[in-house]
């Protein structure tokens, strides 16, 4: 028979958490003096979550921000109910500053506020968001105490400073700030920004260079046949109008005008609506650049033959900017408001080699060597 020896040991277990409660930033100067920054830090004891930053400005004053989440409201505006629901106690709603002179002199210099909605795809997305808007700091009176049961606690004083949509995937189709708006158009699945959109909506916009899953709210009848073709002033496809019955798109203004602007190969297209001009530009590798300006239609229906790459339509006085993606997620191609070009290429490993213009001049070249580790 055999003694067998087990040695033991005893663990206990600990639990914790770690809170960051000041930073210290120190500055020289050349003739050997040095600067404080200090900035501490307080937490939420029951939720743990960051509720006042203390810091102070350049006059040595006291500067307290204040961070407010979901679980400092019982308003029931917008989604609250839903954040509180799914207990999302974490959200942002809110955030002030306060500039402490005295203990009962409190002065408020800076804040902002987030009214949350449930959109289309089910996502709970800040839709508006608020400012102080005052030209001089407001007392505790001025303002009024914190509101649990309120976000917007003083209407005179916050107010709205930019309104968001989204479209049916959840990304942000126009951005409305201070009476001006932006727009965005992703590709078919909703991940890659194909054209960015100033003073106009989204949705008075379509674009498509033609490649895959980029159709950029136009909608084609019949049976479109996509063309590879490296002389395309764009991306790396084009469209063949054989075969195409029409391209359309609804939903606009028939008091606005409208510019379509496309580049065609043997071929051209042409629009319902009121025609006010349509101009020919400049040829670049057998494509050449066309111009339509409508107006008169809430759906633009287009018909041709030839080749046709690069199809945009947005409102005359707006600005148009768009890209195009390979299948690999890269930017190939991107083109101002003016129609002005440059292509990117890339490697096996998908590493930027070279940026050309139109007329397939290097503008910028890239090369790579491996290093040992």
């Amino acid at each position: 028979m055999h003694l067998i020896q087990f040695a033991t040991d005893t663990y206990n277990q600990h639990f914790g958490r770690t809170e960051l409660k000041r930073t210290l930033k120190r500055i020289y100067g050349r003739d050997g003096h040095s600067l404080d920054e200090l900035v501490e830090y307080d937490y939420n004891p029951d939720t743990y979550l960051l509720r006042k930053v203390m810091t102070r400005n350049e006059k040595g004053e006291q500067l307290e921000k204040f961070v407010y989440n979901m679980s400092d409201y019982t308003d029931t505006r917008g989604a609250l109910n839903l954040l509180r629901a799914n207990k999302m106690y974490n959200v942002p709603i809110s955030n002030e500053t306060w500039l402490i002179k005295s203990p009962t002199d409190k002065q408020l210099v800076s804040m902002e506020a987030f009214d949350y909605q449930q959109i289309g795809n089910g996502d709970i997305r800040a839709v508006k968001s608020y400012v102080l808007q005052t030209n001089t700091p407001l007392t505790v009176s001025e303002i009024g105490v914190f509101n649990p049961a309120s976000v917007i606690r003083n209407s005179q004083y916050i107010k709205e400073v930019t309104t968001q949509t989204f479209n049916e995937k959840g990304g942000t189709a126009d951005i409305i700030s201070q009476g001006r708006i932006s727009g965005a158009i992703y590709d078919d699945v909703g991940k890659s920004l194909i054209a960015r959109i100033e003073h106009a909506s989204s949705t008075q916009v379509a674009f498509s260079s033609f490649e895959i899953g980029q159709s950029g709210n136009w909608i084609l009848s019949g049976t479109p046949a996509y063309v590879s073709d490296p002389t395309t002033p764009t991306g790396e496809r084009c469209l063949n109008m054989n075969g195409v019955t029409s391209i359309r798109k609804s939903g606009l203004n028939s008091a606005q005008q409208y510019l379509i602007s496309y580049w065609c190969k043997n071929g051209s297209l042409s629009s319902n609506g009121t025609v006010h001009s349509s101009l020919t530009g400049r040829t670049e590798n057998g494509w050449v650049i066309k111009y339509l300006t409508i107006s008169g239609t809430t759906e633009i229906v287009l018909t041709g033959t030839g080749l046709i790459d690069e199809l945009r339509l947005h409102p005359i006085n707006s600005n148009l900017q768009t890209c195009t993606w390979d299948i690999s997620g890269n930017a190939i191609s991107e083109t101002t408001g003016q129609n002005i070009t440059i292509k990117k290429e890339y490697d096996g490993l998908n590493r930027l080699r070279f940026i050309r213009d139109q007329q397939n001049n290097i503008l910028e070249a890239y090369q790579y060597s491996p290093k040992s580790l």
